[in-house]
């Protein structure tokens, strides 16, 4: 195994790198981002819970959880170890949100951000694990 310019101090990322490395830290700022919010706001994210939950007397929890989970796949993602794992499981939960969305809602922009947000998740998950970004620490 060679050296990768990720690996090499005081070099920069060559495109390939950065062409992996860029979309993971996309998706982990957008789920670290919500689930943080999840998190710190639960009483905001409460309209969101699916009907057959929403009446629960711990929907809050339910909702830091959820975003316990977000905040843990966006580590994941940027995990170099992890990082198919985090984004398969981005996949899914993406998968759920967006069909959940479609029912209730149609098509509109909060599907079709999260559908492209699905396949930049899929684009990370199919990378082969030996690709540019993967042998280093990114």
């Amino acid at each position: 195994m060679g050296t990768s310019s990720a690996e090499a101090p005081g070099r920069r990322l060559s495109a390939p790198d950065l062409a992996y490395v860029l979309p993971r830290a996309a998706i982990a700022f957008v789920f670290a981002g919500f689930g943080i919010w999840e998190i710190a706001s639960p009483h905001y994210w409460t309209a969101y819970v699916p009907a057959p939950l929403a009446h629960l007397s711990w929907t809050l929890r339910l909702v830091q959880l959820h975003g316990v989970v977000l905040v843990g796949t966006a580590t994941a993602v940027l995990l170099r170890r992890y990082a198919r794992y985090g984004a398969l499981l981005a996949v899914l939960l993406l998968a759920e949100i967006c069909l959940d969305v479609l029912v209730s809602n149609g098509v509109t922009s909060v599907l079709l951000r999260d559908v492209g947000l699905l396949v930049v998740a899929g684009a990370i998950y199919w990378l082969p694990y030996d690709a540019p970004g993967t042998s280093g620490s990114a």
